[in-house]
């Protein structure tokens, strides 16, 4: 089977000629982790929505697999769950419905229940989205990219409130996802909620390659 690889070639975004990031090249493949870093306001959510094909680049292209993702959207999208500041779920349907509005019938229930359970929303399925806490809100909407089923995740601030427990859950479930040959992008200002990644792109500054 053909290796997926990510691919930026100096990617900048200017806007009324102030540049929002600039000269981001990285290449990412199959078990790998790429992390944007830096201050609030540094470009990362920025960054990440052009990743997404959500913002358009001043200058610079992406990759799939080589091809330039212009020409192949509907391709390399197919490819991609994504979860941003917002978690994009309906205020007036409970947790289920959103899981079941968002993905269909084609998830794994076992893995879901699975989920539930770990992240200790079991009893809440059955109430509204818009009744939950914001943590359990976030965690809903990091379930449905884990059921997904999709190779590359791009997840801006997973972290946002959730506890100690769900992180550390959260962390388990990444690896494995990395080790099955999945790909991840996140984006963190904060330093403590990081997990281990393969290449590191500090919009305050370098880019770092470990």
């Amino acid at each position: 089977m053909k290796e997926s690889i990510l691919q930026a070639e100096s990617l900048e975004l200017f806007r009324n000629d102030i540049p929002i990031y600039s000269n981001i090249t990285f290449k990412l493949i199959q078990g790998q982790h790429l992390v944007l870093s830096g201050s609030n306001g540094s470009g990362k959510t920025t960054l990440i929505r052009t990743l997404c094909c959500l913002t358009n680049q001043s200058s610079g292209c992406i990759k799939w697999n080589k091809s330039n993702v212009d020409s192949i959207d509907n391709e390399y999208l197919d490819h991609i769950a994504y979860l941003g500041h917002k978690n994009g779920l309906i205020d007036e349907l409970t947790l289920m419905e959103n899981i079941e509005v968002t993905l269909g019938k084609n998830f794994d229930r076992t893995e879901l229940t699975n989920l539930l359970e770990n992240f200790n929303l079991s009893e809440h399925k059955d109430i509204l989205y818009s009744s939950l806490s914001n943590g359990q809100k976030r965690k809903v909407a990091l379930i449905r990219v884990i059921l997904s089923n999709k190779q590359l995740w791009i997840l801006d601030e997973p972290f946002t409130n959730l506890d100690v427990d769900s992180i550390t859950c959260i962390d388990v479930i990444i690896s494995s996802h990395l080790n099955k040959g999945g790909m991840l992008i996140s984006a963190s200002h904060s330093p403590e909620n990081r997990i281990d990644c393969d290449v590191e792109i500090n919009l305050d500054g370098m880019i770092h390659v470990i």
